[in-house]
């Protein structure tokens, strides 16, 4: 599989107000051609570990069900 460009990196936090539907939220700002997102959630939670970076990448979905 070939990276195509970053898609977006996120990182938790502690310190936002959740959803009262779905007890997580998600802040996010578009910086250049990057988006950062915060997010606080009861399943991710801060820590020395870093953000989390997502990777847009070419022919992903047939390289998953073995058919590239």
């Amino acid at each position: 599989m070939k990276i195509l460009e970053f898609d977006f990196v996120a990182y938790p936090i502690t310190h936002s107000r959740p959803t009262p539907r779905d007890g997580f939220s998600w802040i996010e700002s578009e910086v250049g051609p990057l988006t950062l997102g915060v997010d606080q959630s009861r399943l991710w939670k801060p820590s020395s570990d870093g953000p989390c970076l997502a990777l847009e990448m070419e022919d992903f979905d047939p390289t998953i069900a073995g058919t590239a």
